[in-house]
Formats: structure tokens, C-alpha cells, sequence
């Protein structure tokens, strides 16, 4: 597709590249997902220091959580899991310094991907404490219980809970959460469907 005008949509532009260089890091194309991301910086630059992306936040900050998001994501397809979790985190305390809105000005929410990457990365208690941390500013977050959902079974811990995972598959596609407790004797024996 064609790009939008720099000179008319910056900040459109430079979300265009971020969403570019994504889409090339999530196919391997690393060395476009730097093309595309050394785009997004040129015009990020090039932006007077006041300008303003909603009402709220500023254009800089936000293009800021872009650039180390799509750092992460080329960092992490070139295994360097140290690096991406850096700048996940700095992604993380960017976002958190974000005035409040609705919808926010960041739309793919930081914690959630770095909960994803600790997976990947085999730190599963890490990913544990992050996706619980969301859970804690987004009560029933469906993406940070799946990542708790996902996290190896020793490494989730709910005090005086015992979590025991079972394949069901009920063949059907289901769009809410539904959670079934029923106490047996002197335990609460549950399933949940998502």
C-alpha cells in the first residue's frame, strides 16, 4: 500500500512504519523491519517537541513505546531475549507514564507482550509476575489470564489453590469467559473456557 504524506500525516506516517517494520519482524524480514523503523525515527526527529498525538499525550511518547516495542520484536526474532525484555520494560514504564484516556493512545498494551516474551524466553516466574502486575491494572484481562494460563504448571502458584491443567476441547469457539467451580467434599474443583 502506499505511504501516507509525511509532510501532511507525520505522526500517521511514522505509525504506518512502526506498523510495517512489525509486520516484517513478525516475517523475518529483519533487515526491512530496520528499514522501516529507521523511517519511523527520521520523522519522530523531525517532529516539534510540543506536538501532540491526541489530546493528552504527546507524539514523542508514544512514537517512543513504538520504537522499543519494534525494537523488542526485531530483538526477539534474533533470539536476544536480553535485549527485548529491556526494551519491553522501558516500553512498560513508558506506557504507565501515559495520561489516562479512552481508548489510550497506545493500543497494544506493553505488559502483555513482555509477559509473552518471558515465556518465550523460559522465565516462566517472570512472566508470572508481569502478567499478574496487568491483572492488577486490568482485572480479567483475557490475554494476561491466558499468559498465566500458559506459564508451566510449576510455575504458577496461587496460595492454598492446587492447579491442575486438563486438555478439554469442546470443538467449539467460544468469545467470553466462562467459569464453572463446583465443591466436591472439601474441595472447589473448576474448569474455565475461553
Amino acid at each position: 500500500s502506499e505511504s501516507p504524506d509525511p509532510k501532511t500525516m507525520p505522526i500517521t506516517t511514522a505509525m504506518w512504519h512502526y506498523a510495517r517494520g512489525m509486520a516484517h519482524a513478525s516475517k523475518g524480514d529483519l533487515s526491512q523491519a530496520m528499514s522501516e523503523r529507521d523511517k519511523m525515527l527520521a520523522i519522530k526527529t523531525k517532529l516539534p517537541p510540543d506536538t501532540m498525538l491526541g489530546m493528552l499525550n504527546k507524539a514523542d511518547h508514544v512514537l517512543s513505546i513504538a520504537q522499543r516495542t519494534l525494537d523488542a520484536k526485531i530483538a526477539t526474532k534474533q533470539k536476544n531475549y536480553a535485549d527485548a525484555e529491556r526494551q519491553l520494560r522501558e516500553a512498560v514504564a513508558l506506557e504507565d507514564d501515559l495520561t489516562y484516556m479512552e481508548p489510550p493512545d497506545w493500543l497494544s498494551p506493553s505488559r502483555e507482550s513482555l509477559g509473552g516474551l518471558l515465556l518465550q524466553a523460559n522465565k516462566p516466574a517472570d512472566a508470572e509476575k508481569v502478567f499478574r502486575e496487568d491483572l492488577d491494572r486490568n482485572p480479567r484481562g483475557g490475554r494476561s489470564l491466558f499468559g498465566l494460563q500458559k506459564a508451566p504448571e510449576s510455575a504458577l502458584q496461587l496460595e492454598g489453590v492446587r492447579v491442575t491443567p486438563i486438555d478439554v476441547h469442546s470443538g467449539t469457539s467460544k468469545f467470553d469467559l466462562t467459569i464453572d467451580m463446583q465443591e466436591i467434599g472439601d474441595e472447589m474443583q473448576g474448569l474455565m473456557e475461553y
